[in-house]
């Protein structure tokens, strides 16, 4: 009766032993001999307490890789983006490369407190107006994937729509003498203006175009991080229009006062003049494309 009752102890401790080997080998797979998706995938060959755990560990992972951020650039103004990144535990190699986001930008919160500011400068007022929103949608690739330090930096792709505007008005108060070239005369024409003048010009972006570009993420607390983009969308040209008004008098070429009218062909003709001027400076610094530049904050789940 000892002997049977020693085998059946041995027996059950062999059992219990046997046991706790495959749920090991299952749910913590050694690194150098992974276990492959399909076979975990396949349960029915599986304990009670192991499909169990594996179903335990599966949960809480609804969002996983989905994020949500919120922040502001140059040109772009308050930026709101929704976005996914295939989950960094996945074993695929390309997998946890790639991502997808959704954005918008919109200078709607902040065109009022431009607008109402104005600046001072030798007794002359500047004011500006910036307006403009546009949609986004990119693809984003991390070459380095799970490479710590360097996982999420990104290189990104996709296309914009939407549209630009940047304006200012000038109000010049003094007795100020310029020139300006004249392309009908081939010459320089000097001017004189006496009275309040206000130069208004107005740059107009269309937005539309594919966008390339890079960023990188840095975490903070958890999900929590900080994001940064800078790329440029490939567009057209921005188109310049430009006004003068304003009371007083203007002398040219030291001729007569006349009165300040934008009616006035001497006036139209300067007001040409001017807006070329501008357009040529303005074509020097600006191509067919328009700069973004983002900074802000989001949650990775």
């Amino acid at each position: 009766m000892k002997k049977i009752l020693t085998s059946l102890i041995l027996a059950s401790s062999f059992s219990s032993f046997a046991n706790a080997q495959m749920i090991k080998s299952v749910t913590s797979p050694n690194p150098t001999t992974p276990v492959s998706t399909k076979s975990l995938n396949n349960t029915s060959t599986l304990p009670t307490n192991v499909k169990t755990s594996l179903k335990n560990q599966n949960n809480g992972y609804t969002l996983e890789g989905f994020q949500l951020g919120i922040g502001a650039g140059i040109l772009g103004g308050a930026n709101v983006q929704l976005g996914y990144r295939i989950p960094q535990r996945s074993y695929n190699f390309w997998k946890n490369r790639f991502g997808f986001r959704i954005e918008y930008n919109t200078w709607k919160p902040f065109e009022s407190i431009i607008e109402e500011e104005t600046i001072k400068v030798d007794d002359n007022e500047f004011t500006a107006q910036i307006t403009g929103d546009n949609f986004g949608a990119l693809l984003d690739f991390y070459p380095f994937g799970n490479t710590w330090g360097l996982g999420n930096f990104r290189i990104t792709a996709g296309y914009y729509s939407g549209d630009f505007s940047l304006g200012g008005n000038l109000t010049k108060y003094a007795n100020e003498t310029f020139s300006i070239y004249s392309e009908t005369l081939n010459r320089d024409i000097t001017y004189t203006v006496n009275g309040e003048a206000t130069l208004s010009a107005n740059l107009d972006y269309d937005v539309k175009g594919p966008y390339a570009g890079i960023g990188f993420d840095i975490g903070l607390l958890a999900g929590l991080k900080m994001y940064f983009d800078a790329g440029i969308v490939f567009t057209d040209e921005p188109i310049l229009t430009s006004n003068i008004t304003g009371t007083g008098t203007l002398t040219i070429d030291g001729g007569s006062p006349i009165d300040i009218d934008t009616s006035n062909s001497q006036i139209q003709d300067l007001l040409y003049n001017t807006v070329n001027q501008y357009q040529e400076e303005l074509n020097d610094i600006t191509k067919e494309y328009f700069p973004m530049i983002k900074l802000g904050f989001l949650y990775r789940f």
